[in-house]
């Protein structure tokens, strides 16, 4: 019992250390981290799948095989090495025994995707979004609402994107009609880059994670897509609004701190005129 007990404490331990690991690495190279991270702990590390079930990537996009709609790609939507498709809900690469959604979680499925595109077209513009759902219980589904924009060059950007990660857990009790409780995690990648001659290169990311519940009332004309999706939407404004607080103007005003401490010469010229401008008015005065 003591062996057990301490081969599972090491592998707590090197699971924590995994993860402050990823803490301190740049969002932006995640997918390249999560790679770095499982090549010093080993091929036969006991921790592997606890860390990589737990670490949010930025999404990979693929296109569907039936009708080439670009569609995300995640833990939530693959069966062993292949990924299926929202849209035609067909395995990539083909595969005859793939785990399926039954026939009321691909019907809110198809509705999910429907609704996500418009939200989608609405706040990013462009980008890509995709929704899977699949029963846990005979009293609970759940599902994963993914969006991934990438940050236009255009604009003054070298690279970029917003990856936004939400997964609802939806307690029903089995019925079609009351009310249910719904738990949505959220977890948001942005990263921003720019590249000059003149001012060189800036690189800045952020994750950042948050959880709600709420117990909505749904029949058949409110159903769980528009609960579901009424939440994700709060949820996503929320998370904008701490990113910009946290990455961006702080960031700004520890860049304008530094501007003002590194130009002395600026700073001591501004002081000698001031103090010239107060003894001219001195003297005036008199």
């Amino acid at each position: 019992i003591n062996a057990e007990y301490g081969e599972t404490a090491l592998t707590m331990s090197q699971l924590n250390s995994a993860h402050d690991l990823m803490r301190r690495l740049p969002p932006s190279r995640t997918a390249d981290s999560i790679n770095d991270v499982l090549d010093i702990g080993g091929d036969d590390a006991e921790w592997a799948e606890a860390f990589l079930s737990s670490v949010d990537a930025p999404l990979r996009v693929a296109k569907d095989p039936m009708n080439g709609t670009p569609y995300l790609v995640c833990d939530y939507n693959r069966d062993g090495d292949s990924y299926r498709s929202p849209w035609s809900n067909t395995y990539d690469p083909p595969m005859a025994d793939g785990s399926m959604p039954t026939a009321s979680m691909r019907d809110l499925e198809i509705r999910a995707n429907e609704v996500f595109s418009i939200y989608r077209e609405l706040y990013f513009e462009t980008g890509v979004s995709s929704a899977y759902f699949w029963e846990v219980d005979q009293n609970t589904f759940a599902s994963a609402w993914l969006v991934k924009k990438v940050a236009d060059t255009k604009r003054g950007l070298s690279e970029g994107g917003w990856d936004g990660i939400h997964v609802f857990e939806v307690q029903h009790g089995g019925k079609s009609a009351g009310t249910a409780r719904y738990k949505l995690t959220s977890t948001v990648i942005v990263s921003v880059g720019t590249s000059s001659d003149e001012r060189g290169t800036t690189l800045m990311g952020g994750l950042t994670t948050k959880q709600v519940e709420n117990d909505l009332a749904f029949d058949d004309t409110v159903n769980h897509v528009i609960n579901m999706g009424t939440m994700l939407e709060t949820m996503e404004s929320t998370l904008r609004m701490e990113i910009q607080g946290v990455c961006f103007d702080k960031t700004t005003n520890i860049t304008d701190h530094l501007h003002k401490c590194a130009d002395k010469a600026t700073v001591a010229a501004k002081a000698n005129e001031n103090a010239m401008v107060a003894e001219l008015l001195g003297r005036m005065k008199k």
